[in-house]
C-alpha cells in the first residue's frame, strides 16, 4: 500500500505553503497559544526570526 502522494501532488503542496501568509489574521487568535519551533524548520530564514515573530504574535 503506497500513502506517498506523487511528486506533482508534493510540489503542489510545497508552493501552497510558500504563497500561504497567515500573519494578518494573528490578531484573531483569542486563545493562549504556545508556539514551538526547532532550529531545522524551514518557515523562517534565520534562527532570529523566531524571536521576531513571536514579538509580532504578542502585539
Amino acid at each position: 500500500m503506497n500513502n506517498l502522494p506523487t511528486l506533482e501532488d508534493y510540489l503542489r503542496h510545497v508552493v501552497a505553503r510558500q504563497a500561504c501568509d497567515l500573519s494578518a489574521r494573528l490578531k484573531e487568535i483569542e486563545q493562549p497559544t504556545l508556539v514551538i519551533v526547532g532550529e531545522h524548520d524551514h518557515g523562517s530564514a534565520t534562527g532570529s526570526s523566531h524571536r521576531a515573530n513571536s514579538e509580532t504574535m504578542v502585539k
